[in-house]
């Protein structure tokens, strides 16, 4: 599970300082809404959208798609293994990919004391990364999970679907990727070494 995250406008996080920009320019009333620094369910966050003319864009979409089975209850995560086949979420892989841009997300591990720590997580010398999204036609996304990494097992049974480099994160929300080929691929446990800190 992936229940925190962060997105961080220092200088040198140049990609994301891009994406603020692009989403500031293009939703002039509604950019106040959105969400920086540390980012929790049912926050509006930017995003990263194609259109079939493969063009990327900035835009804002809520964290949690509403569960129909629990009253007020919201999916934030998606498990990669259920993403495919699940009624809430098969309809939106195909055309409702996103990219999300983080700078770390946020785990909790119990300690043998029974005290909760939270830990920061990230790929090793990387400002800026992009975990894999679905979002639905009213604006709200959630987050694709994958088995964690061995680094990640450590702490937490979860983790989010991490691409590797831009060019993986392109392909997640290209218009002609192949759903079972290319798609059904990239969305893998990061083998890629962490950042972890106690946050």
């Amino acid at each position: 599970m992936c229940g925190r995250y962060a997105i961080y406008t220092e200088e040198e996080n140049l990609e994301i300082r891009e994406i603020i920009r692009d989403i500031n320019d293009r939703y002039i009333n509604a950019a106040e809404q959105m969400k920086l620094g540390e980012i929790c369910p049912s926050n509006i966050a930017p995003v990263v959208l194609s259109d079939p003319t493969d063009r990327y864009r900035g835009a804002l979409l809520k964290w949690g798609i509403g569960n129909t089975r629990f009253n007020n209850g919201i999916l934030i995560n998606a498990r990669c293994e259920s993403v495919f086949e699940k009624p809430t979420f098969r309809n939106l892989i195909p055309v409702n990919r996103c990219l999300l841009p983080a700078s770390c997300f946020f785990e909790w591990k119990t300690n043998a004391s029974g005290k909760k720590i939270k830990y920061s997580m990230r790929p090793a010398g990387s400002t800026c990364f992009y975990m894999a999204g679905i979002f639905d036609n009213f604006d709200n996304f959630v987050i694709i999970t994958t088995d964690p990494s061995a680094q990640a097992a450590k702490i937490h049974e979860r983790m989010p679907a991490i691409f590797r480099s831009r060019e993986e994160a392109l392909e997640w929300i290209s218009p002609g990727a192949n759903i079972n080929g290319t798609v059904q691929s990239l969305l893998v446990p990061f083998d890629g070494d962490l950042s972890i800190t106690a946050a």
